[in-house]
């Protein structure tokens, strides 16, 4: 056994020894057991009062119970008392009767507490009662009942104080729950007092006087009436009556121990409440002087109400934090309305206060503020050494909150909580832990006894069944009727019918609320600040284990749309406002929660955490020659060595700054800043000395009075030149003259940003809150160039290394690049939710890392392909264009002959080819995506049909085919076995690769072919045309199925790729469903408002595409047929679109360029393809080709334009 057990065996037995005796009627003292176990003293002290309060009993030490008041003695109303004259009885406590009186003398109205003659109160009782009076009248404080005199009359002892109008806190507590907590809420700005007792003279009991209103009223403290906070504060007035009442008592408690008085019973009827809210110490009954000779409370006295007490008095302890601790115990249940220990019985409640912990404020009541449950849970810690250490600290405390200030008390963590209950209750802590690992193993030890017996008990089960099921097979078969039988034939099936159409239509809604979602999120993407709504629709559809996934194209064409940028930087709990790259491939990044963090671009992880000793950071700057940053905040600067990151330097005084920026030499500091009125004069702008941080010149310029967010300003690359901005003023400062150089003559709005070109000092980028950004030439005093976008303030901008490109960051949430002398818009990022504060690229320029209002730090490649891209195509308009099969690559055709294929991804030429005056229509890629099938002409003699197969860098054309009719359609089969063609005159034909034709043939029909359509397994050919309907040409047989319609014009024809359904574009705008078994029409779509020229079905034939001539491209859910994406091609004329193989890309034509859709960002983004598209993929890029070699045409890569 170890010396612990040993020692806790030990106390337990002089503990059952102790309860023995008390039961036994001889109840020992304590102060005997400790004598005769001095090694013990400390825990017995603590253990043995307790009990014997749990027992019910007295300590031997104890004269007699106080807690009990004798009979009242025959009635003293109309007596007279010295110079008093007995009005009435008004209340009964512990140490006496107190009764309203009237001072003859001085013809006064006041109260009395009298001590009662019964021959049963001893000498204790008596000493305590002229204690009370001693240590009340001692005590000169305006939230404690005065006492005018003492005196003794008649063999009945007396003390006279002053006669408060009010109410006992427990009767307004009593008041207040019977009205209930929502009423309470609603007090508003009135008094607790105003609404519970509106002011009248109530009837009080034990130490709860009341006066006439003609009473004498006390000079007022500083703790009454209020705190000196601003009556827009945001604290419910009710809260603040709570905690205005707790300021008045801990004040005067912290009045009552700096003179050596412990109250010691602070609870609500002791606490008394005025008509002006006002609250009041009386009862000082059980209060304990610091020159207490120590007769009066013996070491194991417990004295006070049980359910206030704290735990150490019930071992006879008690001192300043006590009072504390009831003050605590008062306020929860003030706050709470629910008195913190609510047992009934004795023993429980006690053991409740000595071992058990109140329920949280804030879980009792979720209404009360943060701040004030932290306060009142600190005042009521079990510990003494965890609460405030006097009632000085927690009024500070109280007045903070009033004050609407931080107060200084911190919530305690779950890891304390449960460490302090472990050390108030360590024998249940360690059984608890005993238990839990029993538990464990019978868990572990009953879990694989039922996993066994549960086997077996599913055996007999399926033995039961099965015997069961043959009894009751041969029961029915001998009883039941054959009308019955087939009645529940009948209902079965009806049943059946009614889920299966219950299915149906709730199928039907699923996907009517996904596609409005998804036209929703579209839109959300072109409105301002709309990346969080666009985001926030795409997450309700993310699929779970009850729901299927219903996800398109759309939706990772949205998510690519929302994850443009490569990786964020998630650090700050709040908004970030300014970046600065440093060495070593590091960021600096500032942030409102007085956070400066050092990032390692590389690993994309936090090297060095500071917190700001400036409060909310607004900038920072980085020195990288001499190895130090400075960051600026609303109370000054500091500036810190980036090797050992010590303090170099602390702005001495307060001082808001708005801008920092080291010079390219490290010799100057540039501030952009304003201290308050009472620091006296200090300049806006000015350059500090970087060595001694003086103000070495001051810049003309005032800020405005209500300035917002930071400012951005440059030097020259020589260190001579500042830029910045002056309300609506761009001004370039010389610092080796002393003077500026340039301000702009116009004014458009107030500035925010000025940079300096990195390559011509000579011109600068200015920015601001019109939301416009101008390139000026300040030597010349003219703007070069405008950029316009934004549709909010512009709010900074950083050059690209190369001076070419410019990005800009806005309070409307997107980031944008420019082409630097043309104005062109190059690339819109969208990602931030609000605001975006500051932007930085690396020193390479290939990163550009943005922050904002929503404090992520978001790195951008704006050189990388977007969801949305538009590639220079040719000097003429786009006829047709497709994607390879492996969509690395796309084709694109013109009326005037030129073939060209581009990069997918940064839209440079792989190869281009020339067909003199040939008009091309259409052309196919071979499913290897080795050749490349072209179509063509106009059927004259200058430019007959043409079809020609080139090789994928069109170096050599295998043959070509010019017959007298135009050729429009051309389709590769799926097997690579054969080129179908059509023309203007009817007729159909069929090649190998090698342009032989087939000898399977197909009948010439009067029309035009328009369309040619293999099916996905090579079996069937599908053609539609001008007034010809379409048609179904089997290759095997050799037979034609036709499609019978009135409307025979059929403009396109797409197989699905299952091969079970063919949609059909007609010139009447409408666009049918077939089924491709016989034909038939499945569905129809909305008429559309232009011819519809383009038809493709996506992966797995979760979505059809259309596009009409008015480049409106739309997405249709093939089940419920309605819309779920609609993009604007944005001009007239469209013939032609195309989705990749992948599934991942949409283009179509716009004029002379083309226009992608990627998704592929949203694939990668959710880091795996979805179910449905994984094996079809898996098929293409077991199909995808090697990567072939750019032709000597284009091949110089050309930049997209973006």
């Amino acid at each position: 056994m170890s010396e612990v057990d040993r020692r806790d065996e030990m106390i337990g037995r002089i503990a059952d020894e102790f309860l023995r005796d008390c039961r036994a009627g001889c109840i020992p003292s304590i102060e005997t057991l400790v004598s005769k176990h001095p090694e013990f003293a400390d825990e017995l002290r603590d253990l043995l009062p307790t009990l014997a309060v749990m027992e019910q009993v007295k300590l031997a030490d104890e004269e007699e119970d106080s807690d009990h008041l004798p009979a009242a003695d025959e009635s003293m109303v109309d007596r007279t008392l010295g110079d008093y004259q007995i009005v009435r009885e008004i209340g009964r406590g512990g140490m006496g009767i107190v009764y309203e009186a009237e001072q003859i003398s001085l013809g006064r109205r006041v109260a009395i507490k009298v001590m009662p003659r019964q021959s049963s109160w001893g000498g204790t009782q008596r000493t305590r009662f002229e204690r009370e009076a001693k240590a009340a009248a001692r005590l000169h404080h305006t939230n404690i009942v005065p006492v005018f005199g003492v005196g003794q009359a008649e063999g009945v002892h007396y003390y006279v104080m002053q006669l408060i109008v009010g109410q006992g806190l427990d009767d307004v507590l009593d008041q207040l729950k019977s009205i209930g907590r929502r009423s309470a809420d609603q007090i508003g700005h009135r008094s607790i007092w105003e609404h519970v007792g509106g002011g009248e003279e109530s009837e009080q009991t034990d130490q709860k006087p009341s006066s006439p209103s003609s009473g004498a009223a006390p000079a007022r403290s500083g703790s009454r009436g209020g705190t000196g906070s601003s009556t827009g504060s945001s604290i419910d007035p009710y809260w603040r009556n709570v905690a205005r009442i707790g300021l008045q008592v801990s004040d005067a408690l912290h009045y009552a121990h700096t003179q050596g008085v412990t109250h010691r019973d602070i609870k609500p009827s002791n606490l008394l409440l005025d008509h002006r809210n006002d609250v009041w110490i009386t009862d000082f009954g059980l209060a304990k002087a610091d020159d207490d000779d120590g007769k009066l409370t013996r070491s194991g006295d417990i004295l006070g109400t049980i359910r206030y007490m704290p735990p150490e008095a019930f071992g006879g302890r008690s001192d300043g934090r006590s009072d504390v601790y009831s003050l605590g115990i008062t306020l929860y249940e003030m706050a709470t309305l629910v008195p913190a220990f609510d047992a009934v019985d004795r023993r429980e409640l006690v053991k409740q206060v000595t071992t058990g912990r109140p329920l949280p404020v804030s879980r009792v009541n979720r209404q009360v503020p943060r701040n004030l449950a932290t306060i009142i849970e600190k005042a009521m810690e079990c510990r003494p050494e965890d609460r405030y250490a006097s009632a000085g600290k927690m009024r500070e405390d109280l007045r903070r909150f009033l004050n609407d200030e931080p107060i200084l008390a911190r919530r305690a963590t779950l890891g304390e909580r449960c460490g302090r209950w472990a050390r108030q209750n360590r024998g249940l802590a360690a059984s608890l832990a005993a238990v839990a690992s029993l538990l464990l193993l019978i868990a572990l030890a009953s879990s694989g006894a039922a996993i066994y017996y549960f086997d077996q008990e599913e055996q007999q089960r399926r033995l039961f069944q099965q015997a069961r099921s043959a009894s009751n097979a041969n029961e029915q078969l001998l009883h039941e009727l054959e009308d019955a039988l087939d009645r529940s034939r009948q209902a079965t099936v009806d049943a059946e019918n009614a889920r299966q159409t219950a299915e149906r239509e709730s199928e039907r809604t699923s996907r009517s609320l996904y596609s409005a979602s998804m036209i929703n999120a579209a839109n959300a993407m072109d409105q301002h600040r709309g990346f969080a709504r666009a985001q926030e629709l795409l997450d309700q559809w993310r699929p779970t284990g009850h729901r299927p996934d219903r996800r398109g194209w759309e939706w990772f064409y949205i998510q690519a749309f929302c994850n443009q940028h490569d990786f964020i930087l998630d650090g700050h709990d709040s908004e970030v406002h300014a970046l600065a790259l440093g060495p070593q491939q590091r960021l600096a990044s500032a942030g409102r929660d007085a956070q400066l963090l050092i990032w390692d671009l590389q690993s994309r992880q936090v090297l060095r955490q500071i917190d700001s000793p400036v409060g909310p950071l607004n900038c920072v700057s980085w020195d990288g020659p001499r190895n130090r940053i400075a960051v600026g905040g609303s109370k000054g600067i500091a500036v810190y060595e980036t090797t050992t990151w010590k303090r170099i330097y602390l702005s001495p005084s307060p001082l808001t700054i708005y801008a920092l920026q080291w010079s390219p030499d490290g010799r100057w500091l540039a501030r952009i800043g304003r201290a308050p009125a009472s620091a006296g004069p200090v300049p806006h702008y000015c350059l500090l000395d970087a060595d001694t941080f003086d103000v070495a010149q001051e810049l003309p310029g005032v800020l405005n009075r209500s300035v917002q967010f930071t400012f951005q300003i440059d030097w020259s690359e020589d260190s001579r030149l500042l830029a910045y901005p002056a309300k609506k003023q761009a001004r370039v400062w010389d610092r080796d003259a002393g003077q500026l150089r340039f301000e702009t003559n116009k004014s458009w709005g107030e500035l925010r940003a000025i940079q300096f070109h990195p390559t011509n000092p000579n011109e600068i980028i200015v920015c601001g809150r019109d939301g416009v950004v101008r390139l000026w030439d300040w030597n010349r005093q003219q703007i070069v160039t405008t950029m316009m976008a934004h549709t909010h303030a512009a709010a900074a901008a950083a050059w690209h290394p190369s001076g070419r490109r410019v990005a800009t960051a806005s309070w409307d949430g997107t980031v944008r690049v420019w082409q630097s002398e043309s104005g062109t818009l190059l690339r819109t990022l969208h990602g931030h939710e609000r605001h975006v504060f500051n932007l930085q690229w690396d020193s390479i320029g290939e990163h550009l890392f943005s922050t904002g209002m929503d404090g992520a730090i978001k790195c951008w490649r704006p050189e990388a392909a977007a969801c949305r891209r538009e590639l220079p195509a040719i000097t003429h308009p786009v006829s047709y264009c497709g994607f390879s099969p492996d969509a690395d690559r796309v084709a694109l055709a013109s009326g005037v002959g030129a073939l060209i294929l581009r990069d997918t991804n940064d839209g440079h030429v792989l190869a281009e080819a020339k067909h003199g005056r040939c008009r091309l229509k259409a052309f196919d890629f071979s499913p290897d995506g080795r050749r490349l099938a072209i179509v063509g002409g106009v059927g004259t003699v200058y430019d007959p049909g043409l079809l020609r197969v080139w090789d994928s860098t069109f170096e050599w054309p295998t043959r070509e085919i010019r017959p007298d009719a135009t050729l429009r359609a051309v389709d590769w089969s799926p097997d690579g076995k054969w080129i179908a063609v059509g023309g203007d005159d009817g007729s159909v034909s069929i090649f190998d690769p090698n342009l032989q034709p087939c000898a399977r043939t197909i009948e010439r029909e009067p029309g035009s072919i328009w369309s040619l359509a293999w099916r996905p397994d090579a079996r069937e050919l599908a053609i539609g045309g001008i007034r010809s309907g379409l048609r179904v040409w089997d290759f095997e047989t050799q037979q034609t199925r036709r499609w019978h319609q009135p409307q025979d014009s059929v403009i396109d024809v797409a197989w699905s790729r299952s091969g079970k359904q063919l949609a059909v574009s007609t010139s009447d705008n409408l666009i049918r469903i077939l089924d491709a078994a016989d034909l038939s029409q499945i569905a129809q779509l909305p008429r559309q408002f232009e011819t519809v020229y383009a038809l493709k079905w996506g992966p797995g034939d979760r979505r059809l595409m259309t596009i009409d001539a008015r480049g409106t491209l739309l997405l249709w859910d093939p089940v419920s047929w309605q819309r779920t994406l609609k993009l604007t091609v944005g001009s007239g004329g469209v013939r032609a679109a195309d989705w990749s193989e992948d599934g991942e890309k949409i283009i179509a034509p716009r004029d002379n360029k083309i226009v992608i859709w990627d998704a592929s960002r949203g694939y990668a983004a959710e880091s795996s393809d979805p179910t449905w598209d994984q094996p079809f993929r898996a098929s293409v890029r077991a199909l995808k080709p090697r990567k072939i070699a750019p032709g000597p045409v284009g091949s110089r890569p050309m930049a997209p334009t973006l």
